[in-house]
């Protein structure tokens, strides 16, 4: 089995587990370990998607007696291969989501138990407001003021701003408060679209699969990620002009913001029959049928641990074309 996923629920206060489920023990594929199923997505907060969801089956009538208990605790939860299967790459393996449980209820139906977790990425709602605050002078760069603002609401947690330097506050200064993430995201989207260029969606917002807090404007990227010819479940497919949506092997490594250059062709390994172009239809199969570079603008984590089937164990990744977003 090269299929891997840990879940740790982790004290608020301590950030320490105190409850915890994986694919392995030290380090060793579990033959034992719970079926667990996810649909976990990552986004920019000004176009929010709702929240993600994870059921774990098996688990003991401790874990769902009271499983409101859980409601409020931290949850993280890593996914991706581990070595096994050919082609399975444990270096994309890692941090999927890391939240707030916002949900948590139990089911027995029969000896089955399984408990169920409602997951946001952003802890703050209009219940528990993060104060947000923006405040930056006519004539200063907007990312200095973005960082502090986001400071204020997730202290030690690790911010990443990439926007272009050119983006200054222009016309008045720029305040606001705002209680949520979406709130704050969206207003900073509408007042930054359009600055630089035509096709310039403003400044973006969104939280990785680690819990750092990414800010970018698709003009600086957050990382660069190569993919292999044989990352993909399948060939990527046109969703709206200029966006793809591609299926891949569950990964970790990628985050909105990310810049992904596309394969050329499968490689030509030892081992590896590959084909020329007067042999179509075969050719087209073994060379991605899109090329360039692209820019993460969603991703959804879809897993069913034991589902043998291959689509129930990847990362559907919604890109579009470097060339049509942002102002490079």
């Amino acid at each position: 089995m090269s299929r891997y996923y840990a879940i740790d629920i982790l004290d608020p206060l301590t950030n320490q587990p105190v409850k915890s489920w994986s694919s392995e023990v030290s380090g060793s594929y579990n033959p034992t370990a719970q079926n667990v199923e996810f649909d976990l997505y990552a986004y920019s907060f000004a176009v929010a998607k709702g929240a993600s969801t994870v059921t774990i089956e098996g688990v003991d009538i401790g874990d769902i007696g009271q499983a409101n208990q859980w409601t409020g605790y931290t949850v993280r939860i890593k996914g991706g291969m581990k070595k096994g299967l050919p082609l399975a790459n444990p270096n994309q393996a890692g941090t999927l989501l890391t939240g707030q449980v916002w949900q948590a209820f139990g089911n027995w139906e029969g000896t089955d138990m399984s408990l169920d977790l409602v997951i946001l990425a952003s802890p703050y709602s209009f219940d528990t407001p993060g104060n947000f605050v923006l405040n930056a002078p006519v004539g200063s760069p907007l990312g200095p003021a973005v960082k502090t603002m986001l400071q204020g609401a997730f202290g030690t947690s690790t911010i990443s701003v990439n926007v272009n330097p050119a983006r200054t506050v222009t016309a008045e200064d720029a305040k606001g408060y705002w209680h949520t993430l979406e709130q704050a995201s969206q207003a900073l989207a509408d007042m930054t679209r359009g600055q630089l260029c035509a096709a310039d969606p403003g400044i973006q917002i969104s939280i990785a699969g680690n819990g750092n807090v990414n800010v970018f404007d698709y003009t600086e990227p957050s990382g660069v990620v190569h993919l292999a010819f044989t990352d993909f479940v399948g060939q990527p497919t046109w969703i709206s002009p200029y966006e793809v949506q591609a299926k891949l092997i569950l990964r970790a490594d990628l985050s909105v913001g990310t810049m992904v250059k596309m394969p050329k062709a499968l490689p030509s390994l030892p081992g590896v029959v590959v084909t020329q172009a007067p042999s179509l239809p075969s050719y087209t199969n073994q060379t991605a049928i899109f090329q360039g570079d692209f820019f993460v603008t969603s991703l959804r984590h879809v897993g069913d641990f034991r589902n043998p089937n291959g689509a129930l164990w990847v990362t559907i990744a919604n890109m579009v074309f470097a060339g049509q977003v942002g102002c490079s």
